[in-house]
């Protein structure tokens, strides 16, 4: 049969992060242990919650979350930039245009 993940040991790894893909095991692993890595983990993930794994979870999928309204914003931010471009280039022809127009409106006065 089929068995499943309920424990985790990462400690003692030199770990700078935890992938948020470990968030997907949320409600399934029972004993989760980040002790003993990098600085920089210890920067998101407190000492104090390093085997704690309902903590864990619950902050890496804030970060998860979080990871998905920057791609979500950085993919606006894309399209408002090809709106832009598109905008500009109308612009650019519609002042082509009434040039063109004032011209043929000088010409006309002129006969």
């Amino acid at each position: 049969g089929c068995t499943s993940l309920h424990t985790l040991l990462l400690q003692n790894n030199d770990l700078p992060r935890l992938p948020l893909s470990l968030a997907a095991l949320n409600g399934k692993i029972q004993q989760l242990d980040i002790s003993n890595n990098s600085h920089e983990l210890v920067t998101t993930m407190p000492t104090e919650i390093h085997r704690d794994v309902h903590s864990i979870m619950w902050i890496l999928a804030l970060q998860q979350d979080k990871r998905h309204c920057i791609d979500r914003l950085k993919q606006d931010v894309k399209l408002l930039q090809h709106d832009n471009i598109d905008t500009e280039r109308e612009l650019a022809q519609t002042k082509e245009r009434i040039a063109m127009f004032e011209e043929k409106k000088r010409v006309l006065e002129g006969d």
